[in-house]
C-alpha cells in the first residue's frame, strides 16, 4: 500500500525529508496587512522581514484551508497528517475536517490525524517517528490505529 505523510508547513522538513516524496508540506499563509506570504518553497525570508519590520501592527497567519489537505488524499492508500498544536493553530481542525469530508464518500480510505501538541522540530520528530514506525512495524502500525482517526496525544 502506499502512503504519504502530509505535514503543515510549520514543520521543518531534513533534506532527506524533503527528498522523500512520501512527504509533503501544506502551506500555512502569513498576512502582513493587505498582503499575503504563502509558507512555502517561495517563502523569501529577507522580504518577510522587510515587510515585518516596515509593518505598524503584528502580522497574521492562517492555516491551511480543507481543500488543501483533500487536494493530496488521492495520492496514496494511506494518509499521515501531523499538525502544529491544535492550542497554536487551527490547522488540525482543518485536516480533521477535510479527512471527514473526504471519508463520506471514501468510508474505506486510511486517512489519521496526529496532533503533534507541538510545532517545528516536534512535529519533524514526529513525522520521522511515523515514517520509522511505517517501515519497521507497518502490520503493528496498521493494526493499532488504522480503525482509529482520533489524537495520537491525549490533551
Amino acid at each position: 500500500m502506499s502512503y504519504l505523510i502530509l505535514c503543515d508547513s510549520c514543520t521543518d522538513f531534513t533534506e532527506d525529508m524533503k527528498q522523500d516524496p512520501h512527504f509533503a508540506h501544506i502551506p500555512l499563509t502569513i498576512h502582513i496587512g493587505d498582503y499575503d506570504i504563502i509558507d512555502d518553497d517561495t517563502f523569501d525570508q529577507q522580504d518577510f522581514l522587510r515587510r515585518i519590520d516596515a509593518y505598524p501592527e503584528c502580522a497574521k497567519s492562517s492555516c491551511p484551508a480543507p481543500d488543501e489537505y483533500l487536494k493530496h488524499f488521492e495520492m496514496a492508500d494511506d494518509i499521515y497528517m501531523v499538525t502544529l498544536s491544535s492550542h497554536l493553530s487551527g490547522s488540525y481542525n482543518s485536516a480533521m475536517l477535510a479527512a471527514n469530508m473526504y471519508m463520506e464518500d471514501h468510508p474505506n480510505k486510511h486517512i489519521h490525524v496526529f496532533d503533534s501538541l507541538s510545532a517545528s522540530s516536534g512535529q519533524t520528530t514526529l513525522s520521522r517517528y511515523w515514517l520509522m514506525l511505517r517501515f519497521f512495524s507497518s502490520y503493528i502500525f496498521q493494526r493499532s490505529f488504522a480503525a482509529s482517526r482520533r489524537r495520537f496525544c491525549s490533551s
